[in-house]
This record gives structure tokens, sequence and C-alpha cells, in this order.
């Protein structure tokens, strides 16, 4: 079995796939019009595993399948802050509710959009999202600065593969970019039973970017 048909077969038979390859080819078949060969067209755009070092330097930890293309999902790589451990601090913003933020899988991109603002008016500094936005790394002579703070469905989806891409996150809380109200915001806990939390805004937590792509 060559190396990309041993991706499509982890793929399948991941915790969180219950869909069958022949599912998966007539949604491809839906999109990709002429295909003269569907199954080969479906492998060789399967670029990432689980596991791989993304185009940023980080590590593929999701890959979805959607309308012809894959889409991939990578997290920053380790001391992506100062070299050391996931830094930790505060989601921000105790006291205000932004009112706009979303748990939806990818909402991270719009969610870290308005705290950044949210946070600039309030002349907030070194807080979650605003450590995610902010970074910025030079990989194979291109730099990307495309990172977020997950929101929790994402969240949610990377505590599945880490038990398939393991030592990723620390075994410890982790800011999302899902709002509650004026004083908490969503955490989450990388440990072997994951649990959704509601957390003050002003307790320091770990942040870790992603990037989707």
């Amino acid at each position: 079995m060559n190396r990309k048909m041993k991706k499509v077969n982890r793929y399948l038979s991941g915790r969180w796939m219950k869909k069958p390859v022949l599912v998966l080819l007539v949604f491809y078949l839906m999109s990709c019009g002429s295909c003269t060969n569907p199954l080969s067209e479906f492998i060789e755009k399967l670029v990432y595993d689980y596991g791989d070092t993304g185009p940023a330097g980080g590590t593929i930890i999701d890959f979805n399948y959607i309308k012809g293309s894959w889409y991939y999902t990578e997290v920053a790589p380790a001391g992506w802050y100062l070299g050391g451990d996931d830094p930790v601090a505060e989601w921000g913003g105790y006291s205000t509710f932004i009112d706009v933020t979303s748990e939806a899988y990818g909402a991270g991109i719009e969610n870290t959009k308005v705290i950044v603002e949210a946070l600039e008016g309030l002349s907030e500094t070194g807080r979650a999202a605003q450590l995610c936005d902010q970074y910025e790394i030079t990989h194979d002579g291109k730099v990307y600065g495309d990172w977020v703070l997950p929101s929790l469905g994402t969240v949610e989806r990377l505590h599945h593969m880490d038990f398939q891409v393991e030592g990723i996150f620390m075994n410890d809380n982790y800011w999302t970019s899902s709002e509650v109200d004026a004083t908490m915001a969503v955490s989450t806990i990388f440990s072997d039973s994951s649990t959704e939390a509601y957390e003050y805004k002003n307790v320091p937590c770990r942040v870790r970017p992603v990037r989707f792509f």
C-alpha cells in the first residue's frame, strides 16, 4: 500500500470519521466534473496526514474533504512562544460582552478578529487572542501570520486528533475563542477525557494558535 493510500485508510478509519469511501467518492464526483479516474484523483489530492509537518512548520492535526478539495488545520509548532511551553494568558475583556463569537468549527478566524478589535478598544494587551493574532513564523522562506485562537468546535476536534498525534498539547486548560458572557469564556482540558469548562476571562489558561488552509 503506497503512502497516499495509507493516508486515505487512516482518514477513513479515524475515530470521528464515519463515512465510507463510497460516500466521499460520491461527494467528489458531484464536484469534480469530468473526472476520468475519481479514486486516483481523490487520493492524489491528499497532501498531508495526521502528524505531518505543515507548510508553516507546525503539525497537521486535522483535515477534511470538502467539494473536491482537502482542507487542513495546522497547529503552531512546539515552542512557538519564545521557545518555551505554551504560554498562559487571560482571555481578556472581563466585564465586557463582545457577543459576536461562535463555537462552530473554524469560527476562530472571525472570532479572533473581533476579539482583537474589542481588546484594542479596551487598551488591553497580551491576551490569548492577541498572542495568536500577533504570532508570525518564517518557514522555508515564507512568512505565515494567519494564526488564530481556535473556537470550541475546533478545539473539540483537535482533542480527538491529539490521541492520534500524541504530545501536541499539554495536559492543561486551554482557551478557545468562544465567549459565554461578559465575565466568562470557554476553555477545554487536553487530557484523557476532555472537559469543556466555563472559565472567568481574567483567569490565565494555556494558548496555542492554529491556522487553516
